[in-house]
Formats: C-alpha cells, sequence, structure tokens
C-alpha cells in the first residue's frame, strides 16, 4: 500500500466522514474514489429488511433504475460471488474481490457474463465489495467496478480498501442511526439541533465545544456523562480513557475510529457512545472550527434487538461470531459452544480471538459485561 500517501490516505478518510455529516455527498465521494482509483462505477446502499425500504441509495456510473432496486438485485448477483451463504459469511472487514472469490467471473468466456454485465454494465473486468450492514434489521455494501482495460484489483488495492473498511461502515452507521437525514439547514448546529439523539462536539482535549438539546438534557443528569468544567466526563474511568483515546485520534492526520462505547446509567439504562471524527475532509472544517470529534449518544433499549445483534453492528461481527458471542457472553465455556454450535473447539477459539479483537476485550468476563451493558432492558411483569 506504499503508493498511497498519508495525505491521500487523510483525504479518503475524509471525504468518507464528509458523507456521514452529509449522506448527499455520497454520489460525489463514489465519484471521487472512482476517479482516484481507477473504477468507473460505485455504488452504496442500506436496505431495512423488514420493510425493503432504502435507508441509502446512492451510485456513480449507475443508473437510477440499479440503485431503487438494490435490495432484489444482490439477491441475484450473490450466486457471482460464490452464493448466498459465502456472501453472507464473509468478515464484514474484508473486502471481497471478484477476481479472488470467482476467477472465472472476471474472464472473457464467462457462461453468465452477460448476466453479470447487467449488474456491473458492460465491459466491467472486476469488482470490490465491502460489506456495510447484515444484520437481522438492515442489509448494507459498497461497490466499484473497474473496467478491463484496466486490470484486475492487485493486492495493494485490497489493503487499501482493507483500511477504508471500517470508515466506510462508521459513516454508513450514522447514515443508518439517522434515517439518512439530510443537512439542509445554513448550519451544523441548527441540524443537530433538531434530532432527538444527544450530539456533543469535542476538541483534542475533550472540551464541549457544542451541545444539541438532546444532549443538553442529558448532561443535565449528569448520569453517566458530565459536564466537568466545560470538559466531557463519563463513567466508569475505563469508559473515559477508551472516549479520550478515540478523541486523541479523531485529531490526526489519519484518524482511526474506536469502537461504540456502551455505558449505563445508575438505574441501568443502556446506552452506546458513537465517536466520530470530525476534522478532516471539505465539509466539516468551516462548521465548528475546533471540533474534531462528535459524540452520538444513543439508547440501547430497541425492541426485539438482543445483545449480540446490537454488538454486531457496533464491531462488524459476522453470523458466526454473534453466534459465539452470545453462547460465550452467556457464560458458556469455549468446549460447551462448540458442542452447542456443532462445531470444533478449535473453530469457537478462532471466532473468540477476532471477538477480542474486534471489541478490544482480552477476557471472556468481559464479553459478559459487555452484553449486560448491551442487552434491551427487560420487561419487569
Amino acid at each position: 500500500m506504499g503508493k498511497y500517501s498519508a495525505e491521500q490516505l487523510s483525504a479518503f478518510i475524509g471525504a468518507i466522514y464528509d458523507c456521514a455529516i452529509d449522506p448527499e455527498r455520497w454520489p460525489v465521494t463514489l465519484e471521487y474514489f472512482c476517479g482516484e482509483l481507477g473504477f468507473y462505477t460505485g455504488v452504496i446502499g442500506l436496505v431495512r429488511l423488514t420493510t425493503g425500504s432504502n435507508l441509502l441509495a446512492a451510485s456513480f456510473g449507475l443508473g437510477q433504475d440499479y440503485v431503487e432496486r438494490f435490495d432484489s438485485l444482490q439477491g441475484v448477483q450473490a450466486r457471482h460471488w460464490g452464493g448466498r451463504e459465502v456472501v453472507d459469511n464473509y468478515p464484514l472487514e474484508e473486502p471481497l474481490v471478484l477476481s479472488r472469490v470467482n476467477p472465472p467471473a472476471v474472464r472473457p468466456d464467462y457462461p453468465r457474463r452477460t448476466e453479470l454485465a447487467y449488474f456491473l454494465t458492460d465491459g466491467y473486468g472486476d469488482t470490490v465489495t465491502i460489506g456495510l450492514a447484515r444484520d437481522a434489521d438492515c442489509f448494507g455494501l459498497l461497490s466499484f467496478a473497474r473496467h478491463k482495460d484496466i486490470g484486475l484489483i492487485k493486492d495493494g488495492e485490497i489493503d487499501l480498501f482493507r483500511l477504508l473498511a471500517p470508515h466506510f461502515q462508521r459513516a454508513a452507521a450514522i447514515n443508518r442511526m439517522f434515517e439518512a437525514q439530510r443537512l439542509t439547514s445554513a448550519t451544523l448546529e441548527a441540524v443537530l439541533d433538531q434530532l432527538p439523539t444527544a450530539v456533543i462536539l469535542l476538541n483534542t482535549q475533550a472540551t464541549i465545544q457544542y451541545v444539541n438539546s438532546a444532549g443538553l438534557a442529558l448532561l443535565a443528569r449528569r448520569d453517566p456523562l458530565i459536564n466537568a468544567n466545560g470538559r466531557l466526563c463519563v463513567s466508569p474511568s475505563s469508559v473515559q480513557a477508551e472516549l479520550l483515546t478515540a478523541v486523541e485520534h479523531s485529531s490526526r492526520d489519519d484518524p482511526s475510529m474506536a469502537g461504540s462505547l456502551p455505558v449505563r446509567t445508575r438505574s441501568g439504562e443502556r446506552l452506546a457512545l458513537h465517536v466520530v471524527p470530525l476534522g478532516r475532509g471539505t465539509v466539516r472544517p468551516g462548521l465548528l472550527p475546533g471540533a474534531v470529534s462528535a459524540v452520538f449518544v444513543t439508547q440501547v433499549s430497541a425492541r426485539g434487538v438482543g445483545a449480540g445483534s446490537l454488538a454486531a453492528r457496533m464491531f462488524s461481527f459476522t453470523p458466526a461470531e454473534v453466534r459465539a458471542f452470545e453462547h460465550l457472553a452467556g457464560g458458556r465455556t469455549v468446549a460447551e459452544t462448540a458442542r452447542e454450535l456443532g462445531v470444533r473447539p478449535s473453530t469457537i477459539k478462532t471466532h473468540l480471538l477476532r471477538i477480542f479483537e474486534k471489541t478490544g476485550v482480552h477476557r471472556q468476563a468481559d464479553l459478559v459485561a459487555l452484553a449486560h451493558a448491551l442487552a434491551p432492558p427487560h420487561r419487569e411483569d
């Protein structure tokens, strides 16, 4: 990945987070990535599975008909990537490259080339796809296609998309959180103040730069977030340390995202803190000078959404990792989990290592605590 400079990587990530704040920028951002990386079409979509409605749908180089039928097209297209089961179990953090997953599909004599060209447009040479969401409520992906005259997608480019994947996923998660609400007001503050979700903008020292109305109400409770002489603090101290780390990362030229942070109020209400960088890009720097991070605070109380489902959204678990997480976080041993899921203990150990890596915890006891923090409150009879 040496061909990409730090300035380019920073510009790529900044463009992505511009779209987190302003979803209407996705078409121009897809065009930007196509121009910079040698692709001729790009598409991004999030579909609510319960209704089939598009939460997010944008493209470059493709007709509006494709975007509007995004959900139905994906099921047919998946068979060219080895089938729906392969796609559904492919790690979200790993770019899905057609020439690597199904090499015959990029050859001129591929029997189903005409059918595949309908999805990628005629003349395709290769394509890369990044999963954005894959749970009971929502399915989403981002895909770029390369013309046959340019050649196949190379290792360095796959490494780049592997690095950018969590940033695309986080931006899409923010779009999803607010149902892809457009920024049409004159200022960022005016728009944020309309949101029912608490939003707090911070500088590099976690000093509060702006709080919307919902955020002011939350801070007034002083539980678990506190305005301590102008600085945002949260309990417990372990989460405070993670918050400060995430804010510090946001101020770097090559920002990285921390995972969403689970917290609880003294009464047991579950909350999740989502930290989004604000320092780079074309849209955000002029909106509120000094702010480098936005903290979105959401309730973890959606009916029918369990700890495993929310953890999958927050930490990009594969379906197999979700199943392992739910068993292990429920207190079962590796051997018990393997037996109940009908797989080898070594498979569960592999899942556990990946879960540790994604969540940032290192003990099964911490997974149990995380599951309790994320689980929706039970209704008392």
